[in-house]
């Protein structure tokens, strides 16, 4: 379908509870919502959520 991406999303759970997010899109680097204060839900101040309530994303810088 025209204007459709594609890609994926993977969830990260420990026991059950959510702690980060992996979203891929075709084109483009994946990024990640983590959960830093352990409510299931991705966001919170030290995961970048700023003033506004925005989440912020993170891409990963290097690996090995």
């Amino acid at each position: 379908a025209v204007g459709r991406e594609r890609g994926s999303i993977t969830e990260y759970r420990v026991s059950g509870h959510l702690r980060a997010v992996k979203v891929e899109s075709e084109g483009f680097p994946a990024y990640w919502l983590l959960d830093t204060d352990g409510n299931g839900r991705p966001g919170g101040r030290a995961a970048g959520l700023d003033s506004a309530g925005e989440m912020r994303p993170h891409w990963r810088i290097f690996s090995w």
